[in-house]
């Protein structure tokens, strides 16, 4: 299985539990990417646009795991 970990912080060791969680996966078989939002990108192709994680089409990935908390301050930055 191929697993997408998004990680919401700036730093890595902003995200430990992100990056334990793939560890784990990657310790127990899986493909596991550790990932932040700046990696996710659009390649334009003929009819629209394929998004990407790293390089990759995110088709590619069986689940994208976020671990983001609503109500972060982030959220004041969005909205």
């Amino acid at each position: 299985m191929k697993i997408g970990i998004l990680a919401w912080e700036c730093e890595d060791e902003d995200e430990l539990e992100s990056l334990i969680i793939t560890q784990v996966a990657h310790d127990r078989g899986h493909d596991s990417v550790f990932f932040g939002i700046n990696d996710i990108t659009c390649a334009a192709v003929s009819g629209g646009g394929v998004p990407q994680i790293r390089g990759e089409a995110a088709s590619t990935f069986d689940v994208i795991v976020s671990r983001y908390v609503f109500g972060s301050p982030v959220v004041d930055l969005l909205g």
